[in-house]
């Protein structure tokens, strides 16, 4: 009996301890209306809610491009999917314009064309108020698109098409405005000894520049990740001489190529947490002044911690808050730099 009982005793707070974390969990399968399938590529989150964007199939074949938003607990808020028929599209990333509505940078087939750089502009509510093209007679890949200031940075690459190549030949850097009007196309320089560059990712700097992540080719099946350090036309900006450090073990730890998204990204261990928690500053970050900021999920600002030049770093206390959902923000000149979710359990 003392057996059975100490048995149903341990199921018991097993069972309250899956209760306790369940409201802060969960898993939702969600499909967007009037597509065949959706597969979900890339996710925006702030303090209302989160913004997925998907390649969906539309008519059971046909590539398109699907939107949609949630609230915090995952149930759907509003969504919408583009698909230009008989051609196939697809996305590559999702932005968040300065004017709150979003940005889908992606690629179609044009009408007489080859594969061309596609962006949608879609408002808060999931309306698409605008569609642009850009291309040529050449093969463009699907960009990568960031902000910098008021303008859009699209990466991308070229090819002749129908020329097999597992690569593009060309990198490009496309500055647009918010309005999708371009402003300028730069070709950049290809890596020394490989004749086919592709665009795999971009990162922008604090100092305004760019990290580039090339995948580069000169034999079959074999592919090389390279970084390029670029200006804001695509100029390479060549590392220090000898004398001033060349050698000099950098501050932060070196990011492989498949890493460049997450290195954008605040780490909190342990989480969720008890009594404190300690925060890591992405290493592009922590090179300028920033403001962390933490916010309960009314939106209302609960700290605001000042961070120095070089912190990379820092502890925050957490036994004075109420169980819940909080939702970290590094915060330079008004711009959200990098964020993430922090679950305080006592």
């Amino acid at each position: 009996m003392k057996k059975q009982a100490l048995i149903f005793i341990v199921l018991f707070c097993f069972w309250q301890q899956r209760l306790l974390f369940a409201q802060d969990y969960y898993l939702k399968t969600i499909s967007i209306t009037g597509t065949s399938s959706d597969n979900g590529l890339d996710i925006i989150a702030d303090e209302t809610g989160y913004v997925v964007m998907t390649g969906s199939m539309a008519f059971g074949a046909i590539g398109g491009v699907g939107i949609f938003k949630t609230d915090l607990w995952g149930d759907k808020i509003w969504e919408n999917a583009v698909n230009y028929y008989p051609y196939d599209a697809g996305p590559r990333n999702i932005c968040k314009l300065q004017n709150q509505n979003y940005l889908v940078s992606g690629g179609r087939v044009e009408s007489g064309l080859s594969f061309q750089d596609l962006f949608l502009f879609i408002n808060e509510s999931g309306y698409l108020y605008q569609t642009v093209i850009h291309g040529d007679t050449m093969d463009n890949r699907p960009p990568n698109s960031i902000l910098r200031d008021d303008k859009i940075i699209a990466y991308t690459s070229i090819t002749a098409p129908g020329s097999g190549l597992s690569l593009f030949n060309r990198t490009l850097l496309l500055t647009l405005d918010t309005g999708g009007v371009l402003l300028r196309r730069d070709t950049l320089e290809n890596i020394a000894g490989y004749p086919r560059n592709g665009s795999e990712a971009i990162l922008l700097l604090p100092t305004q520049e760019y990290i580039l992540g090339i995948g580069a080719q000169n034999e079959p099946n074999k592919i090389y990740g390279y970084l390029r350090k670029t200006d804001t036309t695509g100029n390479t900006i060549p590392p220090p001489d000898a004398g001033s450090g060349k050698n000099a073990q950098p501050p932060y730890p070196q990011i492989p190529l498949i890493d460049l998204k997450a290195a954008n990204r605040l780490m909190v261990q342990p989480n969720p947490a008890r009594e404190q928690v300690t925060i890591s500053i992405p290493p592009f970050i922590a090179e300028k002044q920033t403001e962390l900021y933490l916010y309960n999920t009314q939106g209302m600002a609960v700290q605001q911690i000042p961070v120095a030049s070089g912190k990379y770093t820092l502890t925050l206390p957490t036994q004075d808050l109420p169980n819940g959902i909080y939702f970290l923000s590094l915060i330079a000149g008004g711009v959200r730099l990098a964020q993430t979710k922090l679950v305080v359990q006592h």
